[in-house]
């Protein structure tokens, strides 16, 4: 090899191994140094403040000598208990002193002494206590960290980095002289891995169930309850549509003890394990049980059986929610197998959208996106299987996807028009026959289909006015009578927040307050796209025609995804009653908001599909940089959640 090219190959390297370095720094070194500050009782000193207008209060204290540059909790201790719930605020200060911005309020609930306060890490000189009437003080304890420590460090770090990487890079000039051409050496790694991957026999089938158990049973039992995007919510209307109208009380008592004063929305908040073992002594009151089942019920199939199992041997609380967790998990993975069994064509791009952290973590809640998301997923890989594999579509075949695609409907509206897609089956496939009426023939005339997705699209509608009218009251008064406004939302929305969408459809967890580094998603979409553009050697890429569909599909499908959650926009308890108050209100907001990433999840592989063709790429090694990708994806899973949670 001539020096030009060996040079060059140890300065990516350098770049490569200093890029880690640093990046490893940011995510988990960075994390160090927690102090602790004591403030006894005479430090503690009652003032009279005004903050921006608020009146004067006799109940004012202010912490002088505060030594911490960051704090992220603090921690009021009273002389005695309170004989009621007091309500106050812990303002901190910034270069403009205290102001209502920065603040975070509390509650000193009745027969406790003393609580504890979330804060982001920028407390700055002092701090202001204020509560709703006056109460005595006995200390407060500040934890926080010291840029000064962190910033020493971080110089010894990076420079004990820089000079390994440097000696690395030596080695590798002085060394590489004997060693064969660095492309050989990867065609003989490539043929290495592919001989141990051959003795495996790990084909995307089985790496998924083993990947799916592994990572569902961890994001189960590592996800404290109560902190999975709307996870509360589902429980009650999963018991409700049983029958078990006060399990949520049950639930909220064993949250309150699980979690105690954390907050999920700060790094240094963690979990204390004694207290979920207090909680672990809360059982459902079954007093008022009346068994029953009702239509609600279909929607949470995945989870009721597990949950139902604990209920009846009377286990505690946190042991049912386990249970019905590990319940959804054995049937996702059950739809999830038969999903990729049934796929021709993009399975490795299949498994790995089914494998995404946040969705994972959807499949191990109570939430019925679960159910939604395996069987979206199913029915495509059906609809691919009647387009490649099958003969003919005969009506089984058609009311099976028929049959799907109303489910899907029922379950999550939004979603039901993935049954636009047996549009890509080719006419000549359709065996479709009444009598001598030829449906298979009229079916393949392109008015006929538009006509039958317009249908659908009735009926959607008409779903959406028997379950929720506020929506399409809201979208039907913006379409009709102001539709640049409507169309300003709707390109507002997809403008402002693609990297909260990516981050959210990828791995964001606790109440979407625990996102993962932004490399890793990139990272993840990068892999995606070039599965996507992965060619197939036994089955041609779809057609222009086939890619008409899709888009119009998802053309339909997207707006409709948005507009579902637009009567959430609006400010909380308005109630509209005329045309004109809708607009007044929209006039003055932006976006959409409540739209999160992982509703995309159902549609990804759809939209994903759309580019197939376009740009053909050979299995060429892709299979190094899937490991690559898991090994990355699930790793920093790992570390985000135990980081967030239970990690000090």
């Amino acid at each position: 090899m001539d020096n030009k090219k060996t040079i060059k190959q140890a300065l990516i390297i350098f770049v490569i191994v200093l890029g880690l370095g640093m990046y490893l720094y940011s995510n988990i070194l960075g994390r160090i140094n927690n102090l602790t500050q004591e403030i006894p009782k005479e430090q503690v000193m009652n003032v009279d403040y005004d903050i921006e207008g608020i009146s004067k209060s006799d109940a004012c204290y202010q912490m002088i000598q505060n030594t911490i540059p960051n704090v992220y909790q603090v921690e009021i201790s009273l002389d005695k208990t309170v004989d009621k719930d007091i309500k106050g605020s812990v303002y901190y200060s910034l270069e403009n002193g205290f102001s209502e911005e920065y603040k975070d309020d509390f509650i000193i609930e009745e027969g406790k002494s003393s609580v504890k306060i979330s804060m982001p890490k920028i407390c700055k000189e002092s701090i202001l206590i204020k509560t709703e009437e006056k109460v005595s003080i006995n200390g407060v304890t500040l934890k926080g960290k010291s840029d000064d420590f962190r910033n020493k460090a971080k110089y010894i770090y990076l420079g004990g980095l820089f000079v390994f990487d440097l000696i690395l890079c030596i080695l590798y000039v002085l060394f590489n002289k004997q060693i064969v051409d660095f492309s050989e050496s990867i065609n003989r790694l490539d043929a290495a891995f592919k001989d141990k991957l051959a003795g495996l026999k790990l084909n995307v089938i089985s790496f998924y169930a083993i990947a799916l158990v592994c990572m569902g049973l961890f994001l189960s039992f590592s996800l404290p309850i109560g902190f999975v995007p709307d996870e509360r919510t589902h429980f009650d209307w999963m018991t409700k549509s049983i029958g078990l109208e006060n399990a949520v009380d049950a639930y909220d008592q064993a949250s309150k003890k699980a979690v105690g004063t954390a907050e999920i929305y700060y790094w240094d908040d963690k979990l204390d394990v004694e207290e979920i073992e207090k909680a672990d002594t809360i059982y459902f009151d079954k007093s008022a049980d009346h068994f029953k089942i009702s239509l609600g019920t279909l929607r949470y199939l995945q989870v009721i059986p597990g949950f139902l199992i604990g209920y009846l041997l009377n286990l505690p609380v946190l042991w049912c929610l386990q249970l019905a967790e590990i319940g959804a998990l054995i049937i996702t993975l059950i739809l999830g197998v038969m999903t990729l069994k049934l796929l021709p064509v993009k399975r490795e791009l299949m498994c790995m959208i089914l494998l995404l952290p946040v969705t994972i973590q959807q499949c191990v809640s109570f939430s019925y996106d679960s159910l939604v998301i395996s069987l979206a997923c199913l029915l495509i890989a059906y609809i691919l299987n009647l387009k490649y594999v099958k003969e003919e579509v005969k009506w089984k075949e058609f009311f099976i996807v028929a049959f799907l695609s109303i489910l899907i409907l029922y379950l999550k509206i939004p979603y039901g028009l993935v049954g636009m897609l047996f549009m890509i089956i080719p006419k000549e496939k359709l065996n479709l026959k009444i009598k001598s009426l030829d449906v298979g023939s009229l079916l393949g005339n392109t008015w006929i289909r538009i006509s039958l997705v317009l249908l659908c699209i009735i009926v959607m509608a008409t779903g959406f006015m028997v379950i929720n009218m506020r929506p399409l009251f809201i979208t039907r008064a913006l379409v009709l009578h102001n539709p640049s406004m409507f169309a300003r939302l709707i390109v507002n929305t997809l403008r402002g927040g693609m990297m909260y969408y990516f981050t959210s459809f990828i791995g964001n967890f606790g109440w979407l307050k625990t996102p993962m580094p932004a490399g890793v998603i990139y990272f993840t979409i990068v892999v995606m796209i070039l599965l996507a553009l992965l060619s197939s050697d036994k089955y041609k890429s779809i057609t222009n025609k086939n890619r008409f569909w899709i888009g119009f599909a998802l053309c339909i499908m997207i707006p409709i995804i948005f507009l579902s959650m637009i009567g959430h926009t609006a400010k909380a308890g308005v109630t509209f009653t005329s045309v004109q108050q809708v607009l007044n209100v929209y006039k003055e907001i932006d976006r959409i908001e409540g739209v999160q990433g992982r509703y995309f999840t159902p549609i990804a592989f759809s939209m994903l599909l759309f580019f197939d063709g376009i740009v053909s790429i050979k299995n060429n090694r892709l299979y190094i940089l899937q490991a690559i990708y898991y090994i990355v994806i699930f790793s920093m899973t790992i570390f985000t959640v135990l980081n967030k949670f239970w990690i000090l």
